[in-house]
């Protein structure tokens, strides 16, 4: 998993921290979930809302350990997020191992 790979997982959402405590309580998230209330993350990594404007879209993004964006998968359906993000975490980890 991602901890094998010492990847770092953060949730964002525009939800307020009450809510998004008792989200990740309710589905035993292993990972912190960050509030976004006004929006500004959400705007900054180009996060628009889907459907008529009225639910937020669902993305996932990797960023290696110098900053730089290397996937970002939007869809509003879950399946897929983390498979995903940790094929490109395990690409990642695997181009800093020293070749023999």
């Amino acid at each position: 998993g991602f901890k094998k790979l010492n990847a770092e997982v953060f949730g964002i959402s525009s939800d307020s921290p009450t809510r998004q405590a008792d989200f990740a309580k309710n589905h035993s998230l292993p990972f912190p979930l960050l509030s976004d209330p006004d929006r500004s993350i959400a705007a900054a990594f180009g996060v628009g809302k889907s459907l008529f404007g009225l639910i937020p879209n669902r993305c996932t993004f990797v960023i290696d350990k110098t900053g730089i964006v290397r996937m970002v998968h939007n869809s509003q359906m879950p399946a897929g997020h983390i498979s995903k993000a940790l094929q490109v975490a395990t690409d990642l980890a695997s181009a800093d191992q020293p070749k023999l």
